[in-house]
C-alpha cells in the first residue's frame, strides 16, 4: 500500500499528532506514514526537508491535506499542495475546527470533518478497508473519543 503524506501546517501539530495516533490505531505501520511534525513519522537527520519531500511525492503517495486556517496562510504547505497535485498523487482532505474558509474541499471532492464522530467512523471504515486492518468497536470508540477531545478543545 501507498505511504501516508500529512500534509499539515506545523501551527496544527497537536490534532494532527492526534489524527497521526488513531492511523496507527487503525493498524497503519508508523514506516507507512510521512508527517514532518514528528521525529518517528518526519524527515531523517542530515536530509534536505524539501529534496526528501519530493523525492516521496514523485513516487506517489497518499496525500491527506488538514486543512485549517493556519495551512492556507503558510506557504510551504500551498507548496506542498501544488507538487502533489502535479504528480497527480491520491489524496483526501480532513477539515481542522480552525477552518474558517467558505471552501471545505478541494475541486469537487468532499471533507472529511474531524470533528463529526460519524464522519471520523467513515473514516475508519474507509482506512480498515484500505489497508486491511481491523479495530475492535469498543477499542474504536475509546480512540474516536479520545481524538474527538483533543480537535474539541
Amino acid at each position: 500500500m501507498k505511504k501516508i503524506f500529512i500534509s499539515h501546517s506545523s501551527e496544527d501539530k497537536e490534532m494532527c499528532d492526534a489524527f497521526v495516533d488513531v492511523l496507527e490505531q487503525l493498524g497503519i505501520p508508523e514506516a507507512d506514514i510521512l508527517y514532518t511534525s514528528s521525529a518517528r513519522h518526519g524527515v531523517p537527520g542530515d536530509e534536505d526537508i524539501f529534496e526528501y519531500l519530493n523525492k516521496h511525492i514523485k513516487q506517489r503517495l497518499n496525500v491527506f491535506y488538514m486543512l485549517s486556517n493556519n495551512y492556507f496562510k503558510n506557504i510551504h504547505c500551498i507548496n506542498e499542495m501544488r507538487a502533489a497535485w502535479r504528480a497527480q498523487n491520491e489524496y483526501s482532505i480532513y477539515i481542522l475546527p480552525n477552518l474558517n474558509y467558505a471552501m471545505k474541499g478541494l475541486n469537487s471532492k468532499k471533507g472529511y470533518n474531524l470533528t463529526s464522530a460519524m464522519e471520523l467512523t467513515n473514516l475508519k471504515d474507509r482506512i480498515t478497508k484500505m489497508y486491511n486492518t481491523s479495530i475492535p468497536e469498543n477499542k474504536w470508540e475509546e480512540v474516536k473519543n479520545k481524538f474527538l477531545e483533543v480537535v474539541l478543545r
